[in-house]
């Protein structure tokens, strides 16, 4: 019998998250946070490999010393985005899952999330402007070191 009621509550449990997932956007479709007065000028390469797994990825960007939002990038499995940034630094939150729930929710419970540890940095020497390339699964170690993320939200 409490095998039963588990399954019925968790298949109404995933009936309702079903309902709530809405479209994924376009990869690129970048939501800004910031206005426009800092000019966009950085180049930051993401690339979602094709993905058995997850079919959906999402990448915050936020200012390093505020952790103030400045930008949520959707790529889809197997495609690039490419997008312009401010110079600065910044943290990078990497989501992947299957079902989208919108900028608040993200995946849900079914998605996976994970800090870059590290800051990402956009500048400028001289005449040359610096960005990043980041490769958003590795199938084995890479170079870019990520924990897991940490939230009270528990549908993060």
């Amino acid at each position: 019998v409490g095998i039963v009621i588990l399954l019925v509550f968790l298949a109404v449990r995933y009936a309702l998250t079903y309902r709530a997932a809405v479209p994924f956007p376009t990869t690129g479709d970048v939501h800004w946070y910031i206005n426009d007065a800092q000019p966009r000028v950085a180049r930051l390469t993401l690339h979602a490999r094709q993905s058995s797994s997850y079919r959906y990825f999402t990448v915050m960007i936020n200012d390093w010393a505020s952790s103030a939002p400045v930008a949520m990038i959707p790529v889809r499995s197997g495609e690039t985005s490419v997008t312009l940034m401010p110079l600065g630094r910044y943290r990078m939150t990497i989501a992947k899952g299957s079902l989208w729930m919108g900028p608040d929710k993200r995946f849900g419970m079914s998605g996976e999330s994970r800090v870059v540890v590290h800051p990402l940095e956009f500048y400028q020497r001289g005449n040359q402007i610096y960005g990043q390339s980041i490769d958003l699964e590795v199938p084995f170690v890479g170079n870019l070191e990520t924990a897991p993320e940490m939230t009270t939200n528990p549908w993060r």
